[in-house]
């Protein structure tokens, strides 16, 4: 039984004490770093075309896999955690963090692709059909749509998206936790997350009032906020980490996972 989102957004809070503006520098340079890049390689890059934005894009997923454990170091008490160094320590285990987070990232493009795809499926073999011409003999009786039912198409494919990057979600913590693990790390992530997905997503309704207000604040306030969602990310992978060796415990098969 892991904590409540009021509880583990306590204990962010309070592991941030002290070091509100040295999150919210960070969180300013990551934001600069990563809305710079991409737009410089495909202003400069002599052969240009739509991938070279995606691209550059990618290359920044260690930046932010070194962004997300800061937090997690700040979450465990070390001295140095808002230490500019860390922020670009996905960049000296390239090989390994890389990939990890770029097929996570992928898993959820396709699993969104997939949700729309069957949302396609349906309304083109069933939903095109009006109920009201299936005992009609005329094969041209077909439901005339006004063409708004093909914009939803993107409800199934981001409630696909969100559900897996939700199992997904604590990826990044594990590869940090085990330094010889790579793209496994999906997998245990996803074993993690069972049954505490609706969790997690309770701990992200609690943060849209803040973000409704950090609206009103010309978007400065994001710079505080951003911090408080990763700190208190990192708690939940504490917790969940702890319920899952304890399971683990429990069932007598205890996996030599975390070090």
């Amino acid at each position: 039984m892991i904590k409540s989102a009021s509880e583990i957004r306590s204990a962010a809070r309070a592991t941030l004490r002290g070091h509100w503006a040295e999150g919210a520098l960070f969180t300013l340079i990551y934001w600069f770093i990563s809305s710079t890049f991409p737009r410089i390689c495909v202003m400069h890059l002599e052969v240009r075309w739509l991938g070279t934005g995606f691209l550059a894009s990618s290359l920044l997923l260690p930046l932010g896999w070194g962004f997300c454990i800061i937090f997690l170091l700040n979450r465990r008490g070390v001295e140095d955690s808002f230490n500019i160094g860390h922020l670009f320590d996905g960049y000296k285990d390239f090989k390994r963090i890389f990939p990890a987070l770029f097929v996570k990232e992928l898993y959820v493009i396709l699993w969104a692709l997939l949700g729309a795809i069957v949302y396609l499926v349906i309304l083109w073999f069933v939903l095109r059909y009006d109920v009201a011409c299936i005992s009609s003999p005329n094969p041209s009786c077909v439901w005339e749509g006004d063409g708004g039912e093909w914009v939803i198409v993107l409800i199934p494919a981001l409630i696909s998206a969100f559900v897996k990057s939700l199992s997904y979600s604590m990826t990044p913590f594990i590869l940090y936790d085990n330094t010889e693990m790579g793209t496994k790390a999906i997998d245990l992530s996803m074993k993690m997350m069972k049954g505490h997905k609706m969790e997690l997503f309770i701990l992200y309704l609690t943060f849209i009032g803040w973000g409704i207000l950090c609206i009103f604040t010309l978007g400065i306030g994001y710079f505080w906020l951003v911090p408080y969602i990763n700190a208190s990310l990192a708690g939940f992978y504490e917790e969940v980490k702890a319920d899952y060796e304890q399971s683990a415990c429990d069932s007598g098969a205890y996996p030599k996972i975390f070090y």
